[in-house]
Order: C-alpha cells, then structure tokens, then sequence
C-alpha cells in the first residue's frame, strides 16, 4: 500500500467535501416536504436544525436563510476539519468526537428536539 503525499490527501478532501456537500444537501432539504419531517436532514444536519429551531422559536423571521446558510456551510466545515485532522495524522480520536457530539444532536432531533410544532 503506497502512502499518500500531502497534495493527494488535499486533493482528496477537497472532493469528498464536494461530493458530500453537492449529494446530501437536496436530499436534506427535500426531506422535509415528506412524511419523514426532515428525517435526511435531521441525520446529516442535526446543528442546523436545532438552531432554525430555536429561531422559530424566538420568532427570528429570517431563520429560513439562516438554516440554508447553515446548511450550506456543515459540509465544507466537516470537510476542512476533518481533512486537517487526516493530513496532520492521528485523526481517529478527533474524528470519533466530532461523530459523538453528531450523533448526539441528531438523537436530539428525532427525541423531539425544540421544535416549535411539537409541543
């Protein structure tokens, strides 16, 4: 198995941040038009949900371009801090935070979350 220079490995991240980013995003946003209530976007986007959550809930009117900022932004952000993690080595332990406070926030979403319609 060849070892990766560091130019491949950022070449690597970069297209798997794009191809995150450009595949899940319409899933995530389409979900909510479905019975699902937001089921794709509450699994790969569980931080903006809760914060377009707590906006309608304040009564923020503009929490709908606030969660497609959001959106549009988790990916890349994942993408930069996980690349800088692989390329800098010993990413496993970083990488299995950033999944645990993940996971946690979508078992808060699909627990009931803030939502303003649940209650």
């Amino acid at each position: 198995m060849s070892t990766l220079t560091i130019s491949d490995k950022k070449k690597h991240v970069t297209q798997w941040t794009i191809i995150a980013s450009v595949v899940l995003l319409p899933a995530s946003v389409g979900s909510f038009g479905f019975h699902a209530g937001g089921c794709f976007a509450f699994l790969f986007y569980p931080y903006p949900c809760l914060l377009f959550a707590q906006l309608l809930h304040m009564g923020y009117s503009h929490a709908t371009d606030v969660l497609w900022v959001s959106m549009l932004l988790q990916m890349p952000v994942y993408g930069l801090l996980i690349g800088r993690w692989w390329i800098r080595d010993k990413p496993l332990a970083r990488c299995a935070v950033l999944l645990s406070l993940h996971l946690a926030a979508t078992a808060f979403c699909f627990a009931g979350g803030p939502w303003p319609w649940s209650s």
